[in-house]
Protein backbone atom coordinates (compact mmCIF):
# COMPACT_ATOMS: atom_id res chain seq x y z
CA UNK A 1 0.00 0.00 0.00
CA UNK A 2 0.94 3.58 -0.91
CA UNK A 3 1.78 5.42 2.39
CA UNK A 4 0.12 8.75 0.92
CA UNK A 5 -2.51 9.07 3.44
CA UNK A 6 -2.89 11.25 6.18
CA UNK A 7 -0.71 13.89 5.78
CA UNK A 8 -3.10 14.97 2.67
CA UNK A 9 -6.63 15.28 5.12
CA UNK A 10 -6.19 19.08 3.71
CA UNK A 11 -6.55 18.56 0.02
CA UNK A 12 -8.56 21.30 -1.53
CA UNK A 13 -10.98 19.11 -3.71
CA UNK A 14 -11.97 22.11 -5.74
CA UNK A 15 -8.65 23.39 -7.36
CA UNK A 16 -8.15 23.44 -10.58
CA UNK A 17 -6.38 19.88 -12.11
CA UNK A 18 -2.83 21.20 -13.70
CA UNK A 19 -1.79 19.29 -16.69
CA UNK A 20 -0.07 15.88 -16.01
CA UNK A 21 -3.37 15.52 -13.72
CA UNK A 22 -5.33 15.93 -16.11
CA UNK A 23 -3.58 13.06 -17.34
CA UNK A 24 -3.88 11.11 -14.57
CA UNK A 25 -7.54 11.76 -14.86
CA UNK A 26 -7.62 10.24 -18.32
CA UNK A 27 -6.51 7.06 -17.05
CA UNK A 28 -8.99 6.05 -14.33
CA UNK A 29 -12.29 4.31 -14.93
CA UNK A 30 -14.10 4.07 -11.56
CA UNK A 31 -16.09 0.71 -11.53
CA UNK A 32 -20.05 1.61 -11.18
CA UNK A 33 -20.66 -1.37 -9.09
CA UNK A 34 -22.94 -2.13 -6.04
CA UNK A 35 -25.91 0.68 -6.92
CA UNK A 36 -29.31 -0.09 -6.36
CA UNK A 37 -30.57 3.62 -6.86
CA UNK A 38 -30.17 5.24 -10.20
CA UNK A 39 -29.81 8.62 -8.26
CA UNK A 40 -27.29 7.68 -6.26
CA UNK A 41 -25.16 6.12 -9.40
CA UNK A 42 -25.81 9.50 -11.06
CA UNK A 43 -24.97 11.18 -8.00
CA UNK A 44 -22.08 9.26 -7.68
CA UNK A 45 -21.02 9.64 -11.38
CA UNK A 46 -21.47 13.97 -10.67
CA UNK A 47 -19.37 13.84 -7.37
CA UNK A 48 -16.21 12.42 -8.76
CA UNK A 49 -16.03 13.32 -12.38
CA UNK A 50 -13.72 16.11 -12.02
CA UNK A 51 -11.08 13.37 -11.34
CA UNK A 52 -12.46 10.45 -13.67
CA UNK A 53 -12.90 10.53 -17.17
CA UNK A 54 -14.19 6.96 -17.83
CA UNK A 55 -17.21 5.02 -15.78
CA UNK A 56 -17.11 1.64 -16.00
CA UNK A 57 -20.51 -0.10 -16.87
CA UNK A 58 -20.80 -3.66 -15.77
CA UNK A 59 -22.65 -6.70 -15.41
CA UNK A 60 -24.60 -5.87 -12.70
CA UNK A 61 -25.20 -2.25 -13.17
CA UNK A 62 -26.20 -3.06 -16.98
CA UNK A 63 -28.27 -5.81 -15.83
CA UNK A 64 -30.36 -3.67 -13.38
CA UNK A 65 -30.39 -0.50 -15.07
CA UNK A 66 -29.78 -1.25 -18.69
CA UNK A 67 -28.98 1.92 -21.17
CA UNK A 68 -30.09 4.30 -18.70
CA UNK A 69 -27.01 3.59 -16.47
CA UNK A 70 -25.14 4.59 -19.61
CA UNK A 71 -27.54 7.66 -20.77
CA UNK A 72 -26.17 8.86 -16.62
CA UNK A 73 -22.55 8.59 -17.43
CA UNK A 74 -23.04 10.70 -20.91
CA UNK A 75 -25.46 13.01 -19.41
CA UNK A 76 -22.75 13.89 -16.60
CA UNK A 77 -19.88 14.55 -19.29
CA UNK A 78 -18.28 10.79 -18.31
CA UNK A 79 -17.09 8.61 -20.85
CA UNK A 80 -18.85 4.86 -20.84
CA UNK A 81 -16.43 1.66 -20.69
CA UNK A 82 -19.19 -1.06 -21.02
CA UNK A 83 -17.78 -4.03 -19.51
CA UNK A 84 -19.67 -6.94 -20.47
CA UNK A 85 -17.01 -9.10 -21.37
CA UNK A 86 -18.87 -10.53 -24.65
CA UNK A 87 -18.24 -14.12 -25.18
CA UNK A 88 -20.60 -16.14 -27.29
CA UNK A 89 -20.49 -17.02 -30.66
CA UNK A 90 -19.42 -14.92 -33.50
CA UNK A 91 -22.94 -14.12 -35.15
CA UNK A 92 -24.26 -13.18 -31.54
CA UNK A 93 -21.26 -10.85 -30.71
CA UNK A 94 -21.11 -9.10 -33.91
CA UNK A 95 -24.71 -8.29 -33.13
CA UNK A 96 -23.95 -7.24 -29.04
CA UNK A 97 -21.15 -4.85 -30.28
CA UNK A 98 -23.46 -3.06 -33.10
CA UNK A 99 -25.39 -2.66 -30.22
CA UNK A 100 -22.82 -1.57 -27.65
CA UNK A 101 -21.47 1.00 -29.89
CA UNK A 102 -25.11 2.57 -31.37
CA UNK A 103 -26.06 3.18 -27.61
CA UNK A 104 -22.70 5.49 -27.37
CA UNK A 105 -20.16 3.70 -25.25
CA UNK A 106 -16.23 4.96 -25.68
CA UNK A 107 -14.80 1.42 -25.26
CA UNK A 108 -16.63 -2.28 -24.16
CA UNK A 109 -14.79 -5.88 -23.47
CA UNK A 110 -15.25 -9.31 -25.37
CA UNK A 111 -13.01 -12.32 -24.16
CA UNK A 112 -9.42 -12.98 -25.94
CA UNK A 113 -10.62 -16.67 -25.23
CA UNK A 114 -13.57 -16.17 -27.96
CA UNK A 115 -11.13 -17.18 -30.67
CA UNK A 116 -9.82 -14.51 -33.58
CA UNK A 117 -13.27 -14.94 -35.38
CA UNK A 118 -15.35 -13.70 -32.82
CA UNK A 119 -12.89 -10.67 -32.44
CA UNK A 120 -13.29 -9.87 -36.24
CA UNK A 121 -16.91 -9.96 -35.59
CA UNK A 122 -16.88 -7.29 -32.86
CA UNK A 123 -15.25 -5.07 -34.76
CA UNK A 124 -17.51 -5.51 -37.59
CA UNK A 125 -20.42 -5.05 -35.61
CA UNK A 126 -18.65 -1.99 -33.75
CA UNK A 127 -16.94 -0.48 -36.75
CA UNK A 128 -15.10 2.47 -35.74
CA UNK A 129 -17.40 3.82 -33.46
CA UNK A 130 -16.03 2.37 -30.37
CA UNK A 131 -12.72 1.03 -29.16
CA UNK A 132 -12.61 -2.47 -28.13
CA UNK A 133 -10.49 -4.53 -25.58
CA UNK A 134 -10.02 -7.69 -25.36
CA UNK A 135 -9.42 -9.59 -21.57
CA UNK A 136 -6.93 -12.14 -21.50
CA UNK A 137 -6.74 -13.44 -17.92
CA UNK A 138 -9.10 -12.12 -14.81
CA UNK A 139 -7.16 -10.65 -11.84
CA UNK A 140 -8.95 -12.86 -9.91
CA UNK A 141 -7.43 -15.96 -11.41
CA UNK A 142 -3.62 -17.40 -10.11
CA UNK A 143 -1.82 -20.25 -11.38
CA UNK A 144 -3.43 -22.79 -9.24
CA UNK A 145 -6.95 -21.33 -10.13
CA UNK A 146 -5.92 -21.87 -13.90
CA UNK A 147 -4.62 -25.56 -13.57
CA UNK A 148 -7.37 -26.91 -11.05
CA UNK A 149 -10.57 -25.60 -12.38
CA UNK A 150 -10.21 -24.96 -15.74
CA UNK A 151 -7.81 -27.39 -16.55
CA UNK A 152 -5.28 -24.66 -17.93
CA UNK A 153 -1.61 -26.43 -17.64
CA UNK A 154 0.00 -22.81 -18.83
CA UNK A 155 1.35 -20.17 -16.31
CA UNK A 156 -0.54 -16.70 -15.69
CA UNK A 157 1.41 -14.85 -17.63
CA UNK A 158 1.76 -17.68 -21.04
CA UNK A 159 -1.95 -17.34 -20.79
CA UNK A 160 -1.98 -13.76 -20.81
CA UNK A 161 0.99 -13.42 -23.56
CA UNK A 162 -0.91 -16.36 -25.59
CA UNK A 163 -4.47 -14.74 -25.72
CA UNK A 164 -2.19 -11.02 -26.18
CA UNK A 165 -0.73 -12.74 -29.40
CA UNK A 166 -4.17 -13.80 -31.09
CA UNK A 167 -5.75 -10.81 -29.62
CA UNK A 168 -2.86 -8.88 -31.87
CA UNK A 169 -3.20 -11.14 -34.86
CA UNK A 170 -7.08 -10.42 -34.80
CA UNK A 171 -6.11 -6.79 -35.63
CA UNK A 172 -9.75 -6.46 -34.89
CA UNK A 173 -9.14 -4.64 -31.16
CA UNK A 174 -7.75 -1.62 -29.95
CA UNK A 175 -6.03 -3.58 -26.72
CA UNK A 176 -6.02 -5.91 -23.99
CA UNK A 177 -7.68 -6.09 -20.23
CA UNK A 178 -4.85 -7.93 -17.91
CA UNK A 179 -2.40 -6.98 -14.41
CA UNK A 180 -0.30 -4.44 -15.06
CA UNK A 181 1.94 -6.49 -13.74
CA UNK A 182 2.14 -8.39 -16.57
CA UNK A 183 2.48 -5.35 -19.35
CA UNK A 184 6.31 -5.08 -19.22
CA UNK A 185 6.39 -8.82 -19.92
CA UNK A 186 4.38 -8.45 -22.92
CA UNK A 187 4.77 -5.41 -24.11
CA UNK A 188 7.41 -5.91 -26.29
CA UNK A 189 5.41 -8.44 -28.36
CA UNK A 190 2.15 -5.80 -28.58
CA UNK A 191 1.45 -2.76 -31.05
CA UNK A 192 3.03 0.51 -30.58
CA UNK A 193 -0.30 2.17 -29.87
CA UNK A 194 -2.54 -0.79 -28.28
CA UNK A 195 -4.38 -0.07 -24.76
CA UNK A 196 -3.43 -1.37 -21.89
CA UNK A 197 -6.69 -1.63 -19.33
CA UNK A 198 -5.67 -3.01 -15.97
CA UNK A 199 -8.40 -4.06 -12.99
CA UNK A 200 -6.85 -4.77 -9.68
CA UNK A 201 -5.38 -1.34 -8.59
CA UNK A 202 -4.85 -0.24 -5.39
CA UNK A 203 -6.02 2.77 -3.74
CA UNK A 204 -3.67 4.76 -2.08
CA UNK A 205 -5.18 4.52 1.38
CA UNK A 206 -6.98 1.25 0.70
CA UNK A 207 -6.61 -2.38 -1.03
CA UNK A 208 -8.04 -3.62 -3.73
CA UNK A 209 -10.67 -6.22 -3.60
CA UNK A 210 -10.01 -9.61 -1.40
CA UNK A 211 -11.42 -11.63 -4.66
CA UNK A 212 -8.12 -9.83 -6.51
CA UNK A 213 -5.15 -11.65 -6.61
CA UNK A 214 -2.88 -9.66 -9.19
CA UNK A 215 -2.65 -6.15 -7.50
CA UNK A 216 -0.63 -3.07 -8.38
CA UNK A 217 -0.81 0.61 -6.93
CA UNK A 218 -1.52 2.89 -9.54
CA UNK A 219 2.05 4.18 -9.52
CA UNK A 220 3.37 1.07 -10.30
CA UNK A 221 0.53 0.53 -13.05
CA UNK A 222 1.56 3.55 -14.54
CA UNK A 223 5.27 2.82 -14.73
CA UNK A 224 4.37 -0.22 -16.32
CA UNK A 225 2.40 1.54 -19.22
CA UNK A 226 -0.96 1.04 -18.11
CA UNK A 227 -3.40 3.27 -20.55
CA UNK A 228 -6.86 2.80 -18.33
CA UNK A 229 -6.26 1.57 -14.37
CA UNK A 230 -10.31 -0.08 -13.20
CA UNK A 231 -10.57 1.42 -9.72
CA UNK A 232 -13.70 0.50 -7.74
CA UNK A 233 -13.91 -0.45 -4.03
CA UNK A 234 -10.65 1.94 -2.98
CA UNK A 235 -13.02 4.79 -3.87
CA UNK A 236 -16.32 3.56 -3.65
CA UNK A 237 -16.05 2.01 -0.22
CA UNK A 238 -15.22 5.04 1.25
CA UNK A 239 -18.02 6.26 3.68
CA UNK A 240 -18.47 9.97 2.63
CA UNK A 241 -18.40 12.31 -0.39
CA UNK A 242 -15.40 13.73 1.30
CA UNK A 243 -13.43 10.60 1.73
CA UNK A 244 -14.25 9.35 -1.85
CA UNK A 245 -13.47 12.68 -3.56
CA UNK A 246 -9.88 12.33 -1.23
CA UNK A 247 -9.08 8.99 -2.51
CA UNK A 248 -9.80 10.18 -6.04
CA UNK A 249 -7.77 12.71 -5.86
CA UNK A 250 -4.70 11.19 -4.24
CA UNK A 251 -5.29 8.23 -7.05
CA UNK A 252 -4.63 11.22 -9.53
CA UNK A 253 -1.86 12.93 -7.78
CA UNK A 254 -0.24 9.36 -7.73
CA UNK A 255 -0.66 8.91 -10.86
CA UNK A 256 0.45 12.35 -12.69
CA UNK A 257 3.94 12.06 -10.69
CA UNK A 258 4.73 8.71 -12.62
CA UNK A 259 3.58 10.31 -15.75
Amino acid sequence: MNSSNSSNSSVDFTKKLNDKEMQARGKIALALDGFYDLEELRARVIELYPYIKYFKVGLETFIRFGERAVKVVKDSGGEVFLDLKLHDIPNTVERASRAAAEIGVSLFTIHAAGGVEMMRAARIGARDRSQIVAVTVLTSLNDQILDRDLNIKATVIDQVTHLAKAAVASEAVDGIVLSAQEIPLIKKDMPPKFLYVTPGIRGVTSEAGVDQRRTITAREATHNGSSIMVIGRPINLKKSKEERMKEAYLIVKEIAHAI
